[in-house]
Formats: structure tokens, C-alpha cells, sequence
């Protein structure tokens, strides 16, 4: 079967469906620090195989072979006005409302969150800030530190280069992972499971799964690689959950609900999880997004759904702000600033109700009068630099 032009096309064009995958990532996200949902935190996982498919199509719809460096900064003006500008606003919001408040925010914190090293920064414990909330953005360092190398590869490195490069990253990083792990053998199980969640690194076989299958997009009809890749994701998964409920059972003699402790969720530490999990993790998530994209019934009725795709494009704003909200709401219900581990269960549920509706107001307002402006400034440089640095437009 032969790929046309107009198929080509088709898979570089925007997909609404990939949207409603953001939405349910970023909710789940929002779940799990309202402590209603352990596992959310895998919707992280399933927003870095979205971001390496997404930026490897951008990457192919705007390369211009003839001018490598053209390109690579276009690429870099894209990320910029993508990722900087709720997220600098952000942090800076939080700097200047917390210093309102003769609050002094570490400098190591904020060198760590200008830098982009973030996760290196929480791993040393001093990349917090004191009453505004910035834990999650490790997250955001983690993603600038793979699109730095990825970008160079994809605009200067022949294509035979770059993907060998992506496939090192899927062999090398689960070795990764298990270096760190036998080397911190007999140390607190709970900071070795975070050394391996946030380290430089060792989650880019996620990024390059995505990337891969991009790649693949482009000369591949879908339908002869989705069944290969759900079939993948779907065995890995299982075959995870099904060694690691029995390892509970048989090694560390749990019974009832025990059984599922540290499976997907707990301290992911301890027989290999840490290698593995983010392996099947990747995978599952790769089957998704394989699923959305080939618009297949048994999500569709959930991907195309217009108010979570609507969620969706939101949720890079959502994620940045969904900390502070749901803070806020904790204490309008607890009265208490990070609160939340003192609230029952319905009152868990009332604040991820109102910190998701909160969430979604502000990352609206960030759509409209912070991201929007910033990529339409972005559109005006590309078009004409010089005329748009001198005051001109075009």
C-alpha cells in the first residue's frame, strides 16, 4: 500500500481528538492532587508521548532542508511562545504576590525555574517555594531539557541520525532507570522512587515513542501500524500489572486491596517497577493515542466530545495553574493554606470541583490574553522579523 500525498497531509493537519486526551491527562492530574485519584499522575506520562508525536509533526510541517538553522529557530520562537509566557507569568505572579507579603522565594528555587532545571532542583530539596505552589512545574524542565536536544537533532542531524538517537532513548532510558535504582539500593525506598519520576533523562523514551510514531505517520498508513501498537501497549500493561500484583502477593505476602499497593501508584520503587512501569506506561499511552488518532469507536465516543477537546486546548494553562487553584480552594473549604490531607473524601470532591472549574477559568483568560496574543507575535516575526522589530507590520 502506497502513502499519497493526501494522506500526508491528513496527518499534518490538527487533530481535535488529541485534545480530549490533553483534557483527560490534565484531569487526572488535577484528581490525584486532589487526592482523589492515586494514579493520575500516569496523565503526566501520557502528555510526553503526545508532546514528542505533536512537535515532531510541527517539526516536519514548517523544516526547510535548504536552511537548517531557519528552521531550528523556528522551532525554538515556537516553543518559546508556546511554554514561556503563562508559565514565566506564573512564576513571576508568584514571586511578586508572595514578596507583597515580605515573602523572600529561595534563589535556588527561582534560578532552578528560570534554568529549566526544576526537577534537578525538587531532587535536592530546594526547589520549593514558600505559599505558591511550583512542585509540579519539575515537569515543564523536563520537557525544555528533551526539546533542546530533539531540536538540534531534528534540524541539524541527517534523519538516520535522529532516530537512532530516539531509539537509544527507548533502550537506554528503562537502563537508566535501573542503574539509578541498584545504585540507591538501601537508601529511603520513597526518595528513590522520586530520583527516578523526575530525573534528567530518564523519562525521554516517553518523548521518543511519540516521536517515533510520528515518524512513522509520514510514510506508514495508520492502519497497518495501530493493531501492532495497541496490541503492544495493551500486553505491556498487563503484563506489568499482572508480575507485580503476583510479586505482591508471593514476595511481600499482601492480601485484599494490598495487593495493588506499589503497582501503580505508592512508592514505585523496589523489583524492577521502576524500571518497567514507565516502559508499559509509555506504551499504554502510545495505544491511546494511536486509538484517538485513528478515531477508532472505542474512544471516539469520549475523544470527540466537544468540551473536552475545548479542555484540551487549555490544558498546557490548566497545568500551570491547577496547584494554585486547588490550593485556594482547600481553603475555602478547610480554611487552611495545603491543606488537603486534612479534608474527608467529599470534601476532596467539592474542592476538585472547584479548583477544576477555577483552573479552567483562568487557563481561559491565560488562552485569550497570554498564550494567544504571544503565538500571534510569534506568527508576525516569522513572517517578517525585521518588520515587526522596527514597528512595521505586514
Amino acid at each position: 500500500m502506497s502513502f499519497t500525498s493526501v494522506e500526508r497531509k491528513e496527518v499534518l493537519s490538527h487533530c481535535s481528538e488529541i485534545d480530549s486526551l490533553r483534557a483527560l491527562a490534565m484531569v487526572a492530574v488535577v484528581a490525584m492532587h486532589s487526592k482523589l485519584f492515586p494514579m493520575g499522575w500516569a496523565g503526566v506520562w501520557l502528555f510526553f508521548v503526545i508532546s514528542g508525536y505533536v512537535v515532531t509533526l510541527s517539526i516536519a510541517r514548517n523544516r526547510d532542508p535548504a536552511n537548517a538553522a531557519k528552521g531550528a529557530a523556528h522551532f525554538a520562537r515556537q516553543r518559546v511562545a508556546r511554554i514561556l509566557p503563562p508559565y514565566f507569568f506564573y512564576v513571576l505572579a508568584g514571586i511578586a504576590i508572595t514578596l507583597a507579603l515580605s515573602i523572600h522565594q529561595p534563589i535556588e528555587a527561582v534560578a532552578s525555574l528560570f534554568g529549566f532545571y526544576h526537577n534537578v532542583a525538587m531532587l535536592q530539596g530546594v526547589g520549593d517555594f514558600t505559599r505558591w505552589p511550583v512542585g509540579h512545574l519539575w515537569t515543564i524542565s523536563v520537557e525544555m531539557q528533551f526539546y533542546l536536544i530533539y531540536g538540534l537533532l531534528a534540524y541539524f542531524a541527517p534523519l538516520a541520525v535522529t532516530r537512532g538517537v530516539l531509539w537509544s532513548f527507548i533502550i537506554l532510558a528503562p537502563l537508566a532507570r535501573l542503574i539509578v535504582g541498584t545504585t540507591m539500593a538501601g537508601t529511603d525506598p520513597e526518595s528513590t522512587a522520586y530520583l527516578v519520576y523526575s530525573a534528567p533523562g530518564l523519562h525521554f523514551d516517553s518523548f521518543a515513542m511519540g516521536c517515533l510514531f510520528a515518524m512513522a505517520r509520514l510514510t506508514v498508513p495508520l492502519d497497518r501500524m495501530l493493531w501492532p501498537i495497541v496490541r503492544l501497549g495493551c500486553t505491556a500493561l498487563a503484563l506489568y500489572v499482572a508480575i507485580y500484583v503476583s510479586l505482591n502477593i508471593f514476595v511481600r505476602d499482601r492480601e485484599g486491596l494490598e495487593i495493588i499497593r506499589d503497582v501503580v501508584s505508592g512508592i514505585l520503587y523496589g523489583e524492577g517497577r521502576e524500571v518497567f512501569l514507565y516502559t508499559a506506561l509509555g506504551l499504554g499511552s502510545l495505544a491511546l493515542l494511536a486509538l484517538t488518532i485513528a478515531r477508532h469507536p472505542s474512544v471516539q465516543f469520549i475523544t470527540g466530545r466537544p468540551l473536552l477537546q475545548w479542555i484540551g486546548r487549555l490544558s498546557y494553562g490548566g497545568y500551570i495553574y491547577h496547584a494554585l487553584c486547588l490550593n485556594i480552594a482547600v481553603v475555602l473549604i478547610g480554611g487552611k493554606w495545603s491543606g488537603m490531607a486534612d479534608l474527608s473524601v467529599p470534601e476532596r470532591g467539592v474542592v476538585f470541583c472547584i479548583g477544576l472549574a477555577m483552573t479552567l477559568a483562568m487557563a481561559q483568560l491565560s488562552w485569550w490574553f497570554i498564550e494567544q496574543p504571544a503565538a500571534a507575535a510569534v506568527r508576525r516575526f516569522g513572517k517578517g522579523g525585521r518588520a515587526v522589530a522596527t514597528g512595521a507590520t505586514r
